[in-house]
């Protein structure tokens, strides 16, 4: 009676940590990082108590570090959060509280002598990621985006005054070629970029005007 006892409890850790190991499509959110919530020690070494266990914080990470358990527990942790925000004398002040942590680890003692001396079970609910946010931006903006445009089809990487040529921007794999900015590319094909060509030599009325490079859409209704 007490070996399927122990079988019993044996199934149902594995089971447990097994099901607690599978990813699924509602993992995404780990990939973008989460809050540092939890116990108030699992905070204060930043969260690194995965390995070192003996903390209920930990069973979100790894299951295994409430082996070390020798007695029940229970845990529950609150937070506060306080957010300050002051731009161009615009400011926002928020501060409230939040529900982070709750959990138990249960502990039974298998026997002095068996190869398995303890079973533990345990339970954690921890706030992962908090959506509470409230944001106020405002302000002018004093440049146009077709300038942020022109700069890009205008300048290299370095700084330098080097057009793209009307050939590459315009062509059909233009929006494949890296060195080419695509928000550049779309300005030039909507006609929100144009090119720019100096004077034509008099003396030579059949030479090509020289390319002097692009400007933005209603450039000089704008000045």
């Amino acid at each position: 009676m007490k070996s399927n006892r122990i079988l019993a409890i044996c199934i149902l850790l594995i089971s447990v940590g097994f099901l607690n190991a599978q990813t699924t499509i509602y993992d995404a959110n780990r990939w973008m990082g989460s809050d540092l919530n939890g116990t108030a020690r699992f905070v204060g070494m930043g969260g690194a108590m995965g390995a070192l266990g003996g903390d209920i914080t930990t069973i979100g990470t790894n299951p295994a570090g409430i082996g070390i358990y020798r007695s029940n527990d229970v845990m529950v942790s609150f937070g506060f959060d306080n957010t300050g925000v002051k731009a161009n004398g615009a400011s926002l002040d928020k501060f409230h509280g939040s529900f982070d942590n709750a959990g138990f680890v249960f502990s039974t003692k298998i026997g002095n002598t068996t190869a398995l001396r303890f079973a533990n079970f345990g339970f954690n609910y921890r706030k992962m990621k908090s959506f509470n946010r409230s944001m106020l931006v405002s302000g002018v903006f004093n440049t146009s985006q077709t300038v942020q445009m022109a700069n890009m089809v205008n300048f290299d990487s370095y700084g330098d005054f080097d057009p793209f040529a009307e050939a590459a921007l315009r062509s059909d794999d233009a929006f494949q070629n890296p060195e080419l900015p695509w928000l550049g590319i779309m300005g030039y094909n909507a006609h929100l970029v144009n090119p720019v060509y100096g004077k034509v030599d008099p003396e030579n009325p059949d030479a090509v005007p020289p390319f002097e490079g692009y400007e933005p859409y209603f450039q000089e209704e704008m000045l």
